[in-house]
């Protein structure tokens, strides 16, 4: 590191702040929280579907969370349950057509509030930025790993 720890800390401290209220403004104009649009990109990224389990476990969260969150998201038209191909006491969380064309709004708005927060920063950087991310995440303990 090129600076104290405690200045990284705070660094890192104001970024996440500055970068989470970026995000929950933005999510805000849809009617949506951070959590959930995880959950629909989880759900966004299986082309058959995806267990609520599934979704709890790599959202790291207890299912009865992801269940609320669900109940939400069904409610909005954004998502739906449907009966496992093989398995009919199985539900998966499948996006709605509605939902897939929400989740390509919400993306364009969310690139867009984001460009002004990165302005300055390269590809190449941004990429750099997710790769030690994702390295702080693989080098946690067990008890501490965060899938996403």
């Amino acid at each position: 590191m090129n600076i104290p720890t405690y200045l990284s800390g705070a660094l890192f401290m104001k970024a996440y702040r500055l970068l989470r209220a970026n995000v929950t403004s933005c999510l805000t104009a849809y009617d949506i929280n951070p959590t959930s649009w995880v959950l629909l990109g989880i759900i966004r990224e299986t082309k058959d579907g995806v267990r609520l389990v599934e979704v709890a476990n790599t959202m790291n969260v207890k299912a009865p969370l992801v269940t609320t969150l669900v109940q939400d998201l069904i409610a909005k038209d954004l998502i739906e349950l449907l009966p496992h191909h093989t398995d009919k006491r199985v539900k998966l969380l499948m996006l709605t057509s509605t939902g897939k064309t929400y989740m390509k709004k919400v993306e364009v708005a969310l690139e867009k509030s984001l460009s002004g927060i990165l302005a300055g920063t390269t590809p190449t950087e941004l990429a750099g930025f997710e790769a030690v991310l994702e390295a702080i995440v693989n080098n946690s303990t067990d008890d501490m790993k965060v899938t996403v």
